[in-house]
């Protein structure tokens, strides 16, 4: 292999734009909408699974709260939150 030749003629392969929440936990909870999307285990030792059915559906609920309270796209958004599953939720809300 020439590295100098392969470095010269490498190019990276073109890229649509990629989002998360739609391009995986919504093309999983159309395919498997009952399998678990997020197992969170917390510290006094509560239990929650939440299927990529009910993620889609609470992160799109909070992109919504979101949007109504005049968050637009390209703005900056900090969530103050411990990382419990409405952390999960309110992400990826954000990246809608």
């Amino acid at each position: 292999m020439d590295y100098a030749a392969e470095k010269q003629s490498f190019a990276w392969p073109e890229q649509k734009k990629f989002n998360f929440a739609r391009d995986v936990i919504d093309v999983r909870a159309a395919e498997i909408p009952d399998v678990t999307a997020l197992h969170w285990l917390g510290v006094d030792a509560s239990e929650e699974k939440i299927s990529f059915s009910d993620m889609a559906d609470r992160s799109k609920q909070a992109a919504n709260v979101l949007q109504a309270a005049g968050i637009k796209r390209g703005d900056s958004v900090i969530v103050v939150v411990s990382k419990i599953p409405a952390w999960w939720e309110l992400f990826l809300g954000c990246l809608r």
